[in-house]
């Protein structure tokens, strides 16, 4: 005959298994709550600094700084960084590309100079086009901007690209009939003041009496 007080005994310590089994239950429920807002956390903190690097990087090389002085600025947020990613199981690799973009950004130098460029080859196309035209040489390169005053770089680039040599005054003055055909080509910008002109066979400056 079974004994009670055994089977009794029985049924508490099964009883305190599963409240153990449940306590142990509940404390990895909450041990993954707690990594998962600890991993939260790390990632929310390398896009911060990911957001921060490429923002001061770029502030460098806005400001003629260099590819090398941007990174050696931002190297302790580098590596604060990478050591949160490899604590957290994170992948520095992936961490570190964004940085890595923006540390290839053009420089202002860069920019300035793709610009330039872009500039210089635009209005020599357009004065391509403009001669294939038939349309007279002066003309041509008044209106595609050639006789405009344009920065040290881009008028290089121009004479460059188009053969000529010196400043932009080495180009031959535009000629025109009237002072009113004069005054009409400051008021569309196809001239600026000061650039050389022939009015009626006399030459002298846009502008300038």
């Amino acid at each position: 005959m079974t004994n009670g007080f055994f089977l009794g005994g029985l049924a508490q310590g099964m009883e305190t298994a599963e409240r153990g089994l449940r306590a142990d239950r509940e404390l990895d429920r909450r041990d993954q709550e707690v990594q998962a807002e600890l991993l939260q956390r790390a990632d929310t903190t390398i896009k911060e600094h990911q957001a921060l690097i490429a923002e001061m990087v770029q502030g460098t090389l806005d400001n003629g700084g260099t590819r090398e002085q941007a990174r050696k600025s931002v190297q302790p947020l580098i590596d604060r960084m990478l050591s949160l990613a490899g604590k957290v199981g994170r992948d520095p690799n992936v961490a570190l590309a964004p940085v890595l973009a923006a540390l290839q950004a053009p420089t202002a130098q860069e920019a300035a100079e793709a610009k330039g460029v872009a500039t210089a080859q635009s209005r020599v196309a357009q004065r391509d086009a403009l001669l294939a035209a038939d349309v007279p040489k002066d003309q041509a390169e008044t209106a595609a901007g050639l006789r405009s005053r344009l920065d040290p770089f881009t008028q290089a680039l121009v004479e460059a690209l188009t053969g000529r040599q010196g400043s932009s005054d080495a180009a031959p003055p535009a000629e025109f009939a009237t002072d009113q055909e004069l005054a009409a080509a400051l008021a569309d910008g196809r001239i600026q003041p000061g650039d050389p002109v022939v009015v009626n066979g006399v030459p002298g400056k846009a502008g300038q009496k």
